[in-house]
């Protein structure tokens, strides 16, 4: 299995129907991973205007671009471009 390598949180307390998965403690010692699992970052970065947004304010193609792609649903109607990095 791949537990106990450091990569991957351990299943314990977890059951098969899911329950347990909401995250609740830190990654595993020597971790790579600096976030709780499962859960998206509380705020976003327009690529546009530059301002801190809730993760609700992107749509979800949105959301999964990086910050210098990523625009606002606010931006993108108002056809505001990236601001260069």
């Amino acid at each position: 299995t791949r537990e106990g390598d450091g990569l991957f949180p351990s299943s314990a307390g977890c059951t098969e129907s899911g329950e347990g998965l909401e995250a609740t403690t830190q990654p595993p010692e020597g971790s790579l991973l600096a976030t709780p699992y499962l859960h998206p970052p509380a705020t976003m970065i327009c690529g546009a205007c530059e301002r801190e947004l809730p993760h609700d304010s992107f749509s979800e193609r949105q959301r999964g671009l990086r910050q210098s792609s990523r625009r606002c649903e606010e931006c993108v109607a108002a056809g505001n471009q990236l601001v260069l990095m």
